[in-house]
């Protein structure tokens, strides 16, 4: 008897808090240029695969001090999956500095093996599964659809393919960076 009243004690109490895991997707205001991250959005964990089909857990927290290119993408859009290479190779030769993550449009209920099948020519990149709430920090029409947040979390520009390239991520590097973060923070 003493464990059933128990149960129904805790039972009306947890009726009587409200949790919020996250914020409602109606509730989030796009970010503009030169804004920095909410730390709801930074502290978020995602889920993730890459080419090897492994479920993955990712926060842009843990790229603090890097570059971060979000790449809004679809498993239908032939001319996002050709940027691939490019993405990887870019990341590949900026690791320290640069952070490239994918992120699978919520348009279409993929998988993550069948987002992992068009991930056979990136195989240093992951993506983001399964999300609402960065679409509407950053809305967009088309994909691809790229996103730039510098080295301290502020969104630097939103852009097409034209702008990935390794010309485009130097003058990025050079300007918001990692050497640019660590510059301002030893000015405080």
């Amino acid at each position: 008897m003493n464990k059933l009243t128990i149960f129904i004690v805790l039972g009306i109490l947890c009726l009587n808090f409200n949790a919020k895991a996250q914020e409602p997707i109606s509730e989030i205001k796009p970010l503009k240029i030169g804004e920095h991250l909410p730390d709801t959005l930074r502290s978020k964990i995602f889920d993730a695969t890459n080419a090897k089909s492994e479920r993955l857990s990712i926060s842009l927290q843990n790229y603090k001090g890097k570059l971060i290119l979000l790449d809004f993408w679809a498993t239908w859009c032939t001319n996002c999956i050709a940027k691939f290479p490019t993405l990887d190779s870019l990341q590949q030769q900026y690791a320290k500095q640069l952070q490239v993550i994918l992120v699978n449009t919520p348009f279409r209920k993929d998988t993550p093996k069948t987002i992992a099948a068009k991930l056979v020519n990136a195989p240093n990149l992951q993506s983001i599964i399964l999300d609402d709430s960065l679409k509407a920090y950053f809305p967009y029409t088309y994909i691809p659809h790229y996103v730039w947040l510098g080295a301290k979390g502020e969104l630097l520009a939103l852009s097409n393919s034209d702008w990935v390239n390794p010309q485009m991520v130097k003058l990025m590097l050079a300007q918001y960076g990692r050497q640019k973060a660590t510059d301002d923070e030893s000015k405080n």
